[in-house]
């Protein structure tokens, strides 16, 4: 082939910024940027720029640049479609961040505000139940084991041949009530 003086400066034009193109994604496959929005609008920028190289690769008529142009467009367009997955994925990921960071710091409070986690406790007859939401008891609970540990412990029926020993017995500490 013959080449006038601008058809080669076209050329070494076009070879130029193939190079440029290949180092861009060569340091996006190294590095991962922080903002992948960005990333992926400078990959459309590339994109729109190999699109210009291959209508000035084909007025050079040369195959293997125009072979080459439209490989690394491919290649841009691959990046850019791992881009928007990733994208996809961190949304996911920052959704279930924000529900952790939720629930920890409710866990705190509770940690930090412990009257807020206390059931309601009654007594009667000497031992302790607990209200529920429907203002009904659940029990019996062993007192020492509350007031020690804030512990409810169920206690249990003793047998009517340790009847003696008291009506209730915690499985726990042992404590017997009458």
């Amino acid at each position: 082939m013959n080449y006038d003086e601008n058809g080669l400066e076209q050329e070494f034009q076009l070879y130029s910024a193939i190079l440029d193109i290949e180092t861009t994604l060569k340091e996006l496959n190294e590095l991962m940027p922080a903002d992948i929005a960005t990333t992926i609008r400078g990959l459309s920028a590339g994109i729109d720029s190999i699109k210009k190289l291959a209508e000035l690769a084909k007025k050079s008529q040369n195959v293997e640049l125009r072979e080459g142009i439209l490989d690394l467009r491919e290649q841009l367009l691959s990046a850019k479609e791992a881009l928007l997955d990733v994208k996809q994925e961190l949304s996911v990921y920052k959704e279930e961040s924000i529900a952790l960071k939720n629930e920890n710091a409710q866990l705190k409070q509770q940690l930090e505000n412990p009257q807020n986690n206390k059931p309601q406790v009654v007594t009667k007859d000497g031992l302790y139940f607990l209200v529920k939401e429907d203002k009904t008891t659940d029990g019996p609970f062993c007192t020492g084991c509350y007031d020690k540990e804030k512990k409810t412990i169920r206690l249990s029926k003793t047998p009517e041949v340790l009847k003696d020993l008291g009506s209730y017995k915690c499985p726990v500490c042992n404590a017997t009530y009458r």
